[in-house]
């Protein structure tokens, strides 16, 4: 590369980097709402074109009152309620009460849409708000996608046609074409339509245009004369643009909205031709329209107030891509370049006052002549409301707004503690003390956004304004609105106080009176005399600092009197041995960087000497020393010869640790530790003497996790930032394997289909909690054997090791064959990789063959047997159910299956007296079953049965369905209800997902022992079985 070649790229490189350092951005966020209904709106699926799903909405009052809420669930075009009736709710809540309201929907195509929730709600004293909750989905053939920060909906720009209504009237010979119509849309606030005023709209013959005009504050548009081209087809169109000499509101990618009207047809000379468009309840782009209408009405109060407007549009962005709205400018070398207004997608688009506050920062910096430096920001960032204690500039930047948020409808209740609420409010509120309610223990208002929001208002209002006290003004001033502009415009204030500072230079009148509502909402409207000054940076704690420091203040003159600031620092607060850092400081200048290269290494105060024209001077200390080291000595490392690792599991309870300092070690140096359980613990600092030449050895630490946390000691007396050290101890083996279960789950099939030569038997035992978790079980099954002894005739020898798929129990079912018998031993492994014993042997095991009549498979011949045929009697041969209860196999359960029974009753054969009555029961609602049966939908037998203290009742779906249970004692009382909700189409046998019974009834009690009897609900069908619990 040439030399000149060089110069050119340095130049450029230049060039960038200078524009990057000119190049600002501000940004003003509005201040949170508080509101008086908790809502969250969600969908049970994220469904697919063509599918369904639930949308949900869940609300929570926070009013000590109940409250009488209407819930209007509001989709957009390509989505449809499945249920139209349920689209409107009416919803009850008591005191601090919940509702939840549901609507089916079904997406008929694919798209980005807002899924939108209105609550209209009135007190019991008839106290009325507004609430809207959002959900928004992303969905097309393939994928979909639910979130809740706003997606931008769909908006084809120039496709998107509006529901159009066409009148073609004629008109006298001569008289010429006349195009003309009305522009209207939905406003989810007040349920109405509303016109789409101070938008453009554009006339086209097919693609040409034919003329341009916006709609009025109606609505209303005209062409007058219209010339249409012969050339072309005789047919109009219009497109609407939503921009006009205010404002242009556009997409994410900064493309205006259009719509477009259908096309009209057979347009001819001497016609008056209506088109009306309107941007309907289910059109998503309606909250444009309450968008133009808020700024709109803002850009007019100013030219009401105070005959100024705007020389250019202002870009408005919506919907944003978060759930915020805000002003945004940037800069360029201290000129605003850009501003734009993001208003965020959902509720804020019906938040008239969020139009207003953010357009308010936009009139501010205008006020300011768009110089970045003037307009006041101050130094606070975050979240904030009417009561945030941050700073003058940026309480005087949000105040102004939120005192527009009531000045545009010269309404106090629009500016209030809680989003709808009446009090406290803009007119009357102690928000001065930095807490809604007055409780707060700051004393200077002006640091707080709504003390001056208050007293601008208290400027504005009169006996017209609407607050609590109609037709009165609690202050003497009326609407000196046009003096708080000329001071904005000429003076440019950064603070509450010195817009007073200027009505006093300016010998405005009134002032004894501006003076009362200052010192009503506990602002200084005239500072004492000596200058003020507070180091910002550094502040707190002690600073650490080698070559440099940036030092920071915030200072001022109460009375305007020019200051100049000196700087210093001293190592005992003695100002006589003060060195000089800078001196002659002008007052125009806050930070001050100090070059320490030149200075030595050692601990120092920070004085300043600030002194104005007038001679009062004043001398402040920094509350903090800075320490300069150009050495700076790093946070300790810590290594560990037996913990190579931090973070791993091992069994050594007695680690040794080493550490390492830099830039340098010493034997001699001083350490502080903490061991303890918490990740974040900073040691104080007071030296440890355990630690002895940069090495620690701990003993006998019990198991489990540990941190160590180290800070080292510097000899200019300051500490380090913490090290953490992660340690995990286990130094015990597993427990035993104990109370292993054994079930042999149920059949479900159809019974024409031969019995399997093997059946599935489930081991069951209780999940270990150890400290390093359980990494796997071990599990050998020996058949007819319990040694154990011979490991190549093992039935089974298995590691299971994907626990995370089980909750409380740990299944493993394996496949065994009637007659044999089966012994179970099973051990665990923990995290460190320590093997416990193994369990004591379990069986045997057995899986039986059963005559046809032992029903319930238990080896006995008796009543439940009995029981087990009564309670499908009369009904045909169940299809998939094993055993079956058809036991002579003609088709239908009578009274041949009950004889088959009886006649093998066996020894142990239960006698009870209530028989006959059970029997009796279970006829009798076979009998009376209307309910269709369901040859796809089966109810398995419960298993383990008995059981003591929990069971498990499978069942069989062959289509979707909403599932219930119902448990009944013998006297046909319910004993709790199983509500298993919306189930998909399989079966649910095993543990993970059959239904789940703990013996408890509906208040959480454990039932007594004896026969209980279950009852599943799905769709159509109905089935009965019995169990019995085990005391």
């Amino acid at each position: 590369m040439g030399k000149d070649s060089q110069r050119i790229a340095l130049s450029k490189r230049f060039a960038v980097y200078f524009l990057a350092f000119l190049s600002y951005q501000l940004i003003y966020a509005g201040r949170d709402w508080p509101s008086y209904l908790n809502g969250h709106l969600d969908l049970t699926a994220s469904p697919l074109v063509g599918q369904t799903a639930t949308l949900r909405l869940r609300l929570e009052s926070n009013l000590a009152e109940s409250v009488r809420v209407d819930i209007v669930f509001r989709l957009p075009d390509g989505i449809i309620a499945e249920l139209p009736e349920l689209i409107e709710s009416q919803a009850y809540l008591s005191a601090y009460g919940f509702s939840s309201s549901n609507l089916l929907i079904k997406v008929k195509r694919k798209g980005n849409y807002p899924l939108q929730a209105s609550v209209y709600a009135t007190t019991s004293i008839g106290r009325q708000f507004v609430d809207h909750f959002y959900l928004y989905l992303q969905t097309d053939l393939y994928s979909s996608k639910i979130s809740n920060d706003p997606i931008e909906h769909e908006h084809h720009n120039q496709d998107v046609i509006l529901p159009t209504q066409v009148k073609i009237q004629p008109r006298l010979a001569g008289q010429g074409l006349v195009v003309n119509g009305h522009l209207q849309y939905f406003n989810d606030n007040q349920r109405n339509f509303k016109p789409l005023q101070q938008v453009r709209v554009s006339l086209y013959q097919n693609r040409q245009e034919l003329g341009r005009t916006f709609s009025d504050e109606n609505g209303q548009y005209e062409f007058q004369s219209v010339s249409i081209n012969p050339n072309q087809l005789p047919q109009l169109h219009i497109i609407i643009t939503t921009d006009n000499r205010v404002l242009t509101v556009v997409n994410r990618r900064w493309r205006s909205y259009e719509f477009k009207s259908d096309i009209t047809t057979e347009i001819a000379d001497d016609q008056e031709v209506t088109i009306n468009l309107t941007l309907s309840a289910t059109n998503a782009d309606r909250g444009i329209g309450n968008i133009i209408d808020s700024i709109m009405k803002t850009h007019l109060f100013f030219i009401d107030q105070v005959g100024w407007e705007r020389s250019k549009p202002i870009q408005v962005t919506w919907p944003s891509s978060g759930k915020v709205s805000y002003y945004y400018a940037t800069q360029f070398g201290g000129r605003v370049t850009r501003e734009t207004l993001t208003i965020a997608g959902g509720v804020d688009q019906w938040r008239s006052i969020t139009m207003y506050h953010e357009y308010g920062h936009a009139v501010m910096m205008a006020a300011y002549d768009y110089e970045y430096n003037s307009v006041p920001r101050g130094q606070y960032q975050g979240g904030h409301r009417l009561e945030t204690v941050s700073d003058t500039g940026f309480a005087l930047s949000e105040g102004w707004s939120e005192f527009l948020e009531a000045a545009i409808d010269n309404r106090a209740l629009n500016v209030t503690g809680r989003w709808e609420d009446q009090f406290p409010n803009i007119e009357t509120n102690t928000w001065w003390t930095g807490s809604n309610d007055g409780s707060g223990s700051n004393r200077d208002g002006g640091i707080v956004e709504g003390s001056v929001a208050s007293i601008l208002w208290d400027i504005f209002d009169t006996q017209e304004s609407i607050d609590l006290t109609p037709n009165e003004d609690d202050d003497l001033i009326h609407n000196r609105f046009d003096l708080i502009w000329k001071i904005l415009v000429e003076d440019k204030p950064k603070t509450i106080t010195e817009i007073a500072m200027s009505w006093r230079k300016k010998n405005f009148p009134q002032l004894d009176d501006l003076e009362d509502i200052y010192v009503t909402h506990h602002v200084l409207s005239k500072p004492n005399e000596p200058p003020q000054f507070r180091f910002i940076f550094p502040s707190e704690n002690t600073i650490l600092i080698n070559k440099s420091l940036q030092i920071e203040w915030e200072a001022d003159d109460p009375d305007g009197d020019n200051f100049f600031v000196d700087l210093y620092y001293d190592i005992d607060q003695n100002t006589q041995r003060a060195n000089p850092i800078k001196t002659g400081i002008s007052s125009k200048v806050s930070v001050f960087n100090w070059n320490t290269v030149f200075v030595f290494d050692g601990q120092y105060y920070l004085l300043a000497r600030v002194k104005d024209e007038r001679g009062e001077l004043t001398s402040i200390y920094s509350e903090t020393m800075v320490i300069v080291d150009h050495t700076p000595l790093l946070p300790p490392k810590i290594e560990s010869p037996t913990r190579p690792e931090s973070g791993l599991w091992h069994e050594n309870s007695s680690p040794t640790f080493y550490f390492l300092t830099t830039p340098e070690v010493m034997s001699s140096r001083r350490y502080s530790f903490v061991l303890d359980h918490d990740a974040k613990t900073n040691p104080d600092t007071i030296s440890d003497p355990l630690i002895r030449n940069n090495q620690l050895t701990l003993k006998g630490l019990n198991d489990g996790e540990w941190w160590l946390h180290l800070r080292a000691k510097d000899e200019l007396d300051y500490w380090t930032d913490t090290s953490h050290f992660k340690i995990k101890i286990d130094n015990t083996p597993p427990r035993l394997v104990e109370s292993i279960e054994w079930s042999v789950p149920e059949i479900l099939a159809p019974s024409n289909q031969p019995a399997p030569a093997q059946r599935e038997i489930v081991l069951s035992w209780p999940m270990l909690l150890e400290v390093s978790g359980i990494d796997h079980y071990l599990v050998q099954i020996d058949v007819d054997d319990r040694t154990f002894s011979n490991p190549n005739k093992l039935w089974a020898d298995t590691k299971i090791v994907e626990l995370k798929n089980y909750e409380s129990h740990v299944d493993f079912s394996f496949l065994g064959a009637a007659g044999y018998k089966y012994y179970a031993r099973i051990k665990a492994v923990n995290g460190v990789g320590q093997e416990g014993n193994w369990s004591q042997v379990f069986g045997p095991i057995l899986v039986e063959d059963f005559p046809a009549w032992d029903l319930n498979q238990d080896g006995l011949v008796d009543i439940m047997d009995l029981v087990y045929v009564a309670k499908f009697f009369g009904q045909p041969r169940p299809p998939i159910i094993h055993p079956t209860p058809d036991i002579n196999g003609d088709g239908s359960v009578n009274i041949f299956d009950i004889i088959l029974v009886a006649r093998h009753f066996g020894s142990g054969t239960i006698a009870s007296p209530q028989l006959e009555q059970i029997l009796s029961k279970l006829e009798t609602k076979a009998k009376n079953n209307t309910l269709p049966i369901s040859h796809a939908i089966q109810l398995g037998q419960n298993f383990p049965n008995p059981f003591n203290p929990e069971t498990w009742i499978p069942y069989y779906l062959a289509q979707p369905s909403q599932v219930t249970i119902t448990i009944y004692d013998t006297n046909g009382q319910v004993v709790n209800r199983l509500d298993l909700g919306w189930k998909l189409a399989g079966s649910y046998q095993s543990r993970q997902n059959a239904a789940y019974w703990d013996g408890r009834n509906k208040t959480g009690q454990k039932v007594a022992g004896g026969v209980y009897f279950y009852q599943m609900q799905a769709d159509n069908f109905s089935s009965i079985h019995q169990m019995i619990m085990l005391k």
